[in-house]
């Protein structure tokens, strides 16, 4: 492989800290407040300099998400290394607590992962698309590993969760794609809750939820 030149590290360097100057706006202000032109006069750039390596806030936005899926991976690829000598639905709960934790760590990139607020069109991007199956497919391996047969799939819905899993390249069977599903569903509703305040004001504690959720989704029985 051929080492990148000095130009082009320059370059990824600049990027890199556009994105962590992003994240620093965004944690503090949101979506609304990310500004190229803010992040430019503190990086000593020109205005449109800065604009050579993101286009437009949507593209800065859809670096943002792409990020944070691609560390989502990474810590649950390193929650399932961690757990590998425990079976499959412990694997599951070590990689359940790995999401809530990332989320809980970084809310704001957490939000822009998973909702498109101002309509940009960031999620359907390819590299937010792309991070997103690696991410999931973390999921889906610890899924197809679980012993005993997995809950049947509606006839409505197993040509939609098969369609889905061959978009993203995976040969899993629907009942395998389900599960997946049905966890990070629970996963993301009960992280966006606590995320929002909402559980905390009704005296439910996130922690505790999650783990009914995966009680009744690991161990039906």
């Amino acid at each position: 492989m051929t080492e990148p030149s000095r130009r082009e590290r320059q370059r990824a360097a600049t990027r890199q800290e556009i994105v962590d100057r992003a994240r620093d706006q965004l944690a503090a202000h949101g979506v609304p407040g990310l500004s190229l032109n803010g992040i430019a006069r503190a990086m000593g750039m020109s205005g449109p300099a800065v604009y050579r390596y993101f286009e437009s806030r949507a593209a800065l936005v859809t670096a943002l998400a792409a990020a944070g899926y691609d560390e989502l991976t990474a810590a649950l690829t390193a929650a399932a290394h961690q757990a590998r000598r425990r079976r499959p639905a412990g694997r599951l709960r070590a990689v359940a607590v790995a999401y809530r934790e990332l989320a809980r760590a970084d809310p704001a990139v957490y939000r822009v992962m998973l909702t498109d607020p101002y309509a940009d069109g960031h999620l359907a991007a390819p590299p937010v698309v792309a991070s997103a199956q690696r991410a999931m497919q973390v999921v889906l391996d610890l899924v197809a590993a679980l012993p005993g047969p997995l809950p049947a799939v509606p006839p409505g819905l197993r040509g939609q969760v098969a369609r889905w899993a061959t978009s993203r390249g995976s040969t899993v069977e629907p009942e395998v794609a389900a599960a997946a599903i049905r966890l990070w569903t629970r996963l993301h509703g009960i992280v966006s809750m606590e995320l929002e305040g909402t559980l905390d004001a009704v005296g439910i504690d996130a922690g505790a939820l999650l783990d009914a959720e995966l009680d009744a989704l690991l161990d039906p029985g």
